[in-house]
């Protein structure tokens, strides 16, 4: 029986596979039940049911952090955690975003977001808006990761591998509180 995990592997597996960032991953067992349709990322409960196709979105990391910002910067761009409801749900109501979450700390501001293709400028706008910064300004610090590379960024800063000092173990924390946050306003699911 196909659990959670392995549905999860041969989703992103076919994802990244089909744009050429890994190889396609094959389910391990198939039910005469269930079937995977490898070719155009289908799942059908029975053979009776319409196959739900599932499009590519864009998963986009953008931020700035302190091997790319000044302090100064750094804390004019940081969401306080009580103004972080307000500003998912603005970030989440923007044309052509689909899921977002926000983290920010003293070292980083980073967002993470599920957009439709040619969406990314979107969200460098948001940022800049929400406090009162140019959007040319503010993009010669930033910096963008897509699908795969975001990612592994965000295992990255997870790991306190991406922070100022190296292994440090408080982002791992903040960065589940940033996902929660992000679930309670409704931003992301799952």
């Amino acid at each position: 029986r196909h659990d959670r995990r392995h549905r999860l592997a041969f989703l992103v597996g076919q994802r990244f596979g089909q744009h050429g960032l890994g190889q396609k991953q094959q389910p391990e067992c198939k039910q005469s039940k269930n079937h995977w349709n490898t070719n155009t990322l289908e799942y059908a409960e029975s053979a009776n049911s319409i196959p739900q196709q599932h499009p590519y979105m864009p998963f986009i990391a953008l931020g700035l952090n302190h091997q790319t910002a000044p302090i100064a910067l750094r804390e004019t761009v940081a969401v306080e955690a009580g103004a972080l409801p307000e500003a998912l749900k603005g970030l989440r109501a923007l044309n052509g975003v689909h899921e977002a979450a926000v983290l920010s700390t003293c070292n980083r501001t980073e967002i993470y977001a599920q957009i439709d293709p040619g969406a990314e400028n979107q969200l460098t706008e948001w940022l800049s808006k929400q406090h009162g910064l140019s959007a040319d300004s503010l993009k010669t610090y930033c910096y963008q990761h897509n699908d795969a590379e975001a990612i592994r960024h965000l295992f990255r800063v997870a790991a306190g591998l991406d922070s100022l000092i190296l292994g440090e173990p408080q982002i791992l924390g903040q960065v589940k509180t940033a996902w929660q946050a992000a679930r309670d306003a409704n931003t992301v699911n799952g």
